[in-house]
């Protein structure tokens, strides 16, 4: 019920805003006349915003009191009666504090709506003020929205108002719109016609201005809340987004209907009454869409976000071109498919005026066969999970604990290195998939949670539904990407390459010598991070590690930290190095599975690589860049000068990629 309620509340909030930002802005339009019909119209859109305005306070102060019984869990008619719940929310949250704004406001508008008449000023300048103070209202709304609780409010905000405005610029001048034309039909003559025509026009131009503005800020909108096709298709969020779409499509068809085949007629004379009778059920069914379109949006405002709902996939398929598009034929028929649907398209809109019924059908019918045989090669199996997120962060504590289920618990089956060789493998249907494979990362990390918990019959996978928790199984979901990619990341070199970031850092918890707790990730847009891995009774190590310490100032000033991975007290190096030595074994155990070079693959004996010295170069990004295996290169970044280099070519690129997320997709 109270869910009910706020939407009602908001979708009447959102009408009555539109028709004060609409209604004004198509009155300004159609400017002022001496005829009294089209003068009596005028007045009644004047009038009509003390409506307007009245609805718009209560439906803000329902809004306001569902919210707070939705936020403090109380059933609406006792919300009602306790009004310090009311007060509270009020005043202490960001959404009641627009909402006062809002109640603040609204009464001004009371005063442009009376002045003209009062004061007998001229009608344009109440129109004016309206839609001045109304756009203002309007422009508050998005404050207590989603998008001023983001990240990236600073410019996504600006895009949630123009969304805001121009919506309510469009919809809102339909019903003016309309009462012009029914105004002026039953009274048509020259005068009037021209009269009609002109504001008609005008608006159109306006609504034209207004959809682009919508259709851009809704899609930064949409791109900035929905990253997957799961937000998109597997969230109540992105099914509302889509059910818009749809709707707004279909407005924007019967928009463009009455733009070509009535907007010229009712401009003159012919047939005027009934022509304009027509034209007013048109753009009737489009604001009764539009009105729809506001509900919904209504809804989504209620509704959190797709980023912050596990989905649920419900077809049986999903779009992928990183899986598919290496698979031949996959890039002939993707290309062929697109050209023939392309083909399709652009004859059927140069010739379908001339067409009969079966050329336009066969026209029809190749490009949807041209569409599926593009889009169907793009598709691998799917399932309810596929876009599940993971809730356990992508840190090394987790790829130590997988790893230790993995050989509890796979190891039979898919060998002792994982390479799909194990000793249970022979009596299987199928060969267990060989793990250190590029198509292990191709897969998202729901598609492994699903196999873990339901297995993969037709391979003769169990599930492990019963053996491994939740958090278990994702455990083991970010060793086997840390393991895959340490194949990936045989190509590492203490020489960087320019510009082309992919390997995101496994994270950590360190406690440093400023016993201040931190993570690896804090380091991020603040400086480059390299991370040493020392071999205690090594001497290749023991004096790299004097070298490290006599270079730290050099190394700081450059916008360099080293973190030295090490449970021994001192670990060799001195001076302000922060050394980590909490987890310190399953950090190394960790980084080691990304160690394996050109030359070292590992023995396919053992999941891991044992490694002496190891240090790792990470951009002030959160990306994995360079790396110094000592086992095969004696010099690797010594003398430091080698580093620096390094160093320096990160401290010159921009952000190429987004920060890597704290848990795997």
């Amino acid at each position: 019920m109270t869910e009910f309620v706020s939407v009602l509340s908001r979708l009447a909030e959102y009408l009555s805003q539109a028709w004060l930002i609409g209604g004004a802005a198509f009155l300004l339009l159609s400017r002022p006349t001496a005829d009294p019909i089209l003068r009596a119209w005028r007045d009644r859109g004047n009038r009509s915003f003390l409506w307007a305005v009245s609805i718009c306070f209560l439906a803000t102060v329902t809004g306001l009191v569902a919210q707070t019984a939705a936020t403090v869990d109380l059933p609406l008619g006792r919300m009602i009666g306790e009004g310090e719940w009311l007060k509270s929310f009020a005043f202490h949250t960001r959404y009641g504090r627009v909402a006062l704004l809002k109640l603040s406001l609204l009464p001004i508008l009371l005063v442009p709506a009376l002045l003209p008449v009062k004061a007998k000023l001229p009608r344009s300048a109440g129109a004016g003020l309206v839609l001045v103070l109304a756009t203002i209202v309007a422009a508050a709304g998005p404050l207590a929205g989603h998008t001023a609780g983001e990240e990236l409010a600073p410019w996504l905000l600006p895009f949630h108002i123009m969304h805001a405005v121009a919506v309510s610029a469009w919809i809102g001048g339909l019903p003016a719109w309309i009462g012009l034309v029914l105004t002026v039909g039953p009274f048509a003559n020259a005068e009037r016609c021209g009269y009609t025509a002109a504001a008609l026009n005008r608006f159109s131009r306006l609504a034209t201005i207004c959809v682009v503005a919508t259709v851009v800020s809704g899609v930064a909108l949409g791109a900035s809340f929905i990253n997957t096709q799961g937000d998109l298709l597997g969230t109540r969020y992105g099914l509302l987004i889509c059910s818009k779409v749809a709707v707004l499509f279909g407005i924007l068809l019967t928009a463009n209907h009455m733009r070509q085949a009535f907007l010229p007629a009712v401009t003159t004379m012919s047939r005027a009454p009934q022509r304009y009778a027509a034209a007013a059920r048109w753009v009737s069914l489009e604001l009764g869409l539009a009105t729809v379109v506001l509900g919904l949006a209504g809804m989504l405002s209620q509704t959190k976000p797709a980023a912050h709902e596990q989905p649920y996939w419900w077809l049986p398929f999903r779009f992928t071109i990183d899986a598919t598009w290496p698979v031949w034929p996959t890039p002939l028929l993707v290309v062929s498919g697109a050209m023939l649907a392309a083909l399709s398209a652009v004859w059927l809109l140069r010739s379908r005026q001339g067409m009969v019924a079966p050329q336009l059908a066969a026209v029809v019918a190749a490009g949807l066969v041209g569409m599926g045989v593009a889009l169907w090669p793009l598709t691998v199996p799917a399932y309810p999970d596929t876009y599940r997120r993971s809730t356990v962060p992508y840190l090394t504590v987790s790829m130590f604990e997988g790893k230790k289920h993995f050989e509890r618990q796979c190891t039979a089956c898919h060998g002792p290195g994982g390479l799909g060789d194990g000793p249970a493998a022979k009596g299987l249907p199928k060969q267990p998939a060989n793990l250190s494979e590029p198509h292990t990362a191709l897969h998202t990390a729901g598609d492994m949670y699903w196999w873990l918990e339901h297995g993969i019959q037709p391979s003769g996978m169990p599930g492990f539904a019963d053996v491994l928790s939740d958090e278990d199984r994702w455990d083991v979901i970010n060793f086997l990407r840390a393991f895959s990619q340490g194949f990936q990341a045989r190509v590492l070199s203490p020489s960087i390459v320019s510009e082309r970031p992919w390997l995101g850092a496994p994270g950590f918890y360190l406690d440093g010598n400023d016993d201040k707790a931190r993570e690896l990730k804090d380091f991020r847009e603040q400086s480059n991070v390299l991370l040493v891995f020392p071999d205690p009774g090594g001497e290749l190590s023991l004096a790299r590690m004097r070298e490290l310490s006599r270079d730290l100032d050099r190394m700081r000033t450059n916008g360099l930290v080293v973190l030295v991975i090490s449970d021994i007290p001192d670990a060799g190096v001195g001076g302000s190095a922060t050394i980590v030595r909490g987890g310190a074994d399953e950090i190394r155990e960790s980084y080691e599975l990304l160690s394996r070079t050109l030359l070292n693959r590992g023995d396919g004996r053992s999941l891991g690589i044992k490694r002496s010295h190891m240090e790792f170069l990470i951009d002030r990004f959160g990306y994995i860049r360079g790396r110094w295996i000592a086992d095969e290169d004696p010099n690797g970044w010594s003398p430091t000068d080698r580093l620096l280099q390094q160093v320096n070519k990160l401290n010159t690129e921009p952000q190429i990629l987004r920060a890597p997320d704290n848990h795997i997709h």
